[in-house]
């Protein structure tokens, strides 16, 4: 598991990270396995960071530099995927069209709008949370979304018939890895926000489902890039249902 974890680590963040060994496209896939863990260590920086700053600074400045570090610790990986995704799905063109402008390296309208979109509910969102549970939330929002990922991967065939990012972990995430994932993200988001957790795992799980259903049917399966995209629809989810317990009391 310590494997997985290191490999996982090194595929989601820019942490600097050594893997002994050559890595084998089972070796990726499986470490899907330990995304929730890679989830948690992300979070444990971004409550750092906020935990930090805002005794120095305005909670919105504390918010924004939290916002920056998330993008300097993934490298932006997930929100890259989210802007291909909204370029490809966006353009209303055929399936191999589609297919086709998610693997362009350029970014089109579609997916400027969809990230800039993200970043403000984000920041939106982080900044209505009580000041005190902003902290818990970094911890918990990361885990959520890098087990929505296992969830998709799972759920649906790699849509490309040929190589790419995402289809060694459509080949080899198994049951196994989907149940590791599962009682690691409950574990850890049940001590966390006990019950209301739970909640939030359901929406997750639900969110995941539908979101994948979605793309699946447009592209005939999923891709890297909807990996990401279904890790940034989840965070910013997960965030409005900790807004609405916040406001509801």
């Amino acid at each position: 598991m310590l494997r997985r974890t290191l490999i996982a680590l090194q595929l989601l963040t820019r942490i600097p990270v050594t893997v002994t060994g050559e890595l084998a496209p089972a070796d990726l896939g499986k470490s899907a396995a330990a995304f929730p863990i890679v989830g948690v260590l992300i979070g444990m920086i971004l409550s750092g960071v906020y935990i930090l700053t805002d005794k120095i600074f305005p909670s919105d400045v504390a918010v924004a530099l939290v916002l920056v570090t998330m993008v300097l610790v993934t490298g932006g990986l997930h929100v890259d995927g989210l802007m291909d995704t909204a370029d490809g799905i966006g353009s209303g063109r055929s399936r191999e069209r589609m297919l086709e402008i998610m693997r362009d390296s350029r970014v089109g309208s579609m997916g400027v709008m969809a990230a800039g979109l993200v970043y403000l509910l984000k920041f939106v969102l982080l900044g209505a949370i009580p000041a005190g549970l902003v902290g818990t939330s970094l911890l918990g929002v990361p885990v959520l979304s890098r087990w929505a990922m296992v969830v998709a991967i799972y759920s649906y065939p790699y849509a490309r018939s040929g190589p790419g990012t995402g289809k060694p972990f459509a080949d080899y995430v198994s049951w196994q890895e989907l149940l590791v994932a599962t009682v690691i993200t409950l574990a850890v988001i049940g001590w966390l926000w006990r019950w209301p957790g739970l909640l939030a795992a359901a929406v997750t799980f639900g969110v995941t489902s539908s979101l994948a259903f979605f793309l699946n049917s447009r592209l005939g399966g999923l891709t890297g890039d909807c990996y990401g995209a279904v890790n940034e629809l989840v965070e910013v989810t997960v965030l409005l249902v900790l807004v609405a317990r916040a406001t509801s009391g």
